[in-house]
């Protein structure tokens, strides 16, 4: 009588072709997966790059709104005939404020001079930005007499030592200024909106910014209007 014998199952294997298609699958999943990790994380950067540009700008328009209202008009400094509590020449918009650093001994603090400007870049000269400078604190007329020419030269020919007392805020191709006069708004420099003859407290009704930003900034015009606060009182 013959004898079975039963051999064990035979194991099966993948084919080198089913190895090949499932290492293809693993990459093409695994490169899917890449792709929507490096979306997010490009995503998450510029939420971030606009939240930090955002804040950037409002920093430097409360700055700016801050300065206006700030114009020194109590006459404890008598303004010298070319220097003005507020003055825009085309590049430079210039005013006198009170300071508000704090002395140890409590005494005046005295004012700066204040001056915004589209200046170029510290990295870059064909970048301009919109900035700001800022004088050390005055308290006699020498002091603000060369301060407000400090003001001037910084703006067209900013130097090493003017930039320590600059602040960059936002990129900007250009700017311009418009003052409220006789319920129509003006250029500064042209007869209506011009105050090269009046008193140095004679302020604009409101002024008006519009700014042309640039990169990295979202391009687009940012419009500022600022109203002297006894405008509407004086009507």
């Amino acid at each position: 009588m013959r004898k079975l014998t039963v051999l064990p199952p035979r194991t099966k294997g993948f084919t080198l072709i089913e190895a090949l298609v499932a290492l293809g699958l693993m990459a093409l999943m695994a490169l899917l997966s890449w792709k929507g990790v490096s979306a997010l994380s490009d995503a998450n950067r510029q939420t971030h790059a606009h939240s930090s540009q955002a804040s950037v700008l409002q920093a430097g328009v409360a700055q700016w709104q801050a300065d206006l209202e700030a114009i020194s008009l109590s006459g404890d400094l008598q303004l010298q005939p070319n220097v003005s509590a507020l003055d825009f020449d085309g590049r430079v918009l210039r005013l006198v404020r009170r300071s508000t650093d704090i002395t140890a001994d409590g005494s005046d603090p005295g004012l700066w001079v204040v001056g915004w400007a589209l200046v170029a870049a510290s990295d870059s000269q064909s970048q301009l930005v919109w900035s700001r400078w800022q004088s050390m604190p005055v308290h006699d007329q020498p002091g603000l007499q060369n301060a407000w020419q400090a003001a001037a030269d910084w703006a067209q020919r900013p130097g090493t030592e003017s930039r320590t007392r600059e602040t960059q805020i936002l990129p900007a191709q250009s700017w311009q200024i418009f003052y409220f006069r006789n319920n129509a708004w003006s250029n500064p420099l042209s007869s209506s909106g011009s105050s090269a003859n009046s008193p140095g407290n004679n302020l604009p009704d409101a002024i008006r910014m519009e700014l042309q930003a640039s990169s990295p900034f979202p391009n687009g015009t940012l419009s500022l209007v600022w109203v002297r606060p006894t405008w509407k009182l004086a009507q």
